[in-house]
């Protein structure tokens, strides 16, 4: 399984986070250091890119 850069993010200049693909789940995460935390787990069903750009951005200030 490969992680790739979240999409809806990268359009906003923002790759630190990655994700995982686990139909129908998509598992967002970033690593810092040793780290591996975990950003946001969604169904890939439902259309999240508000949902995901207010909760990452939220994370990153």
């Amino acid at each position: 399984m490969r992680a790739r850069v979240v999409p809806e993010l990268l359009k906003e200049g923002i790759t630190i986070y990655r994700e995982l693909i686990e139909q129908p789940w998509r598992i967002m995460y970033k690593i810092e250091n040793d780290t591996v935390y975990i950003m946001a787990i969604v169904d890939s069903r439902q259309n999240v890119e508000e949902l995901l750009l207010q909760k990452l951005l939220r994370e990153k200030s």
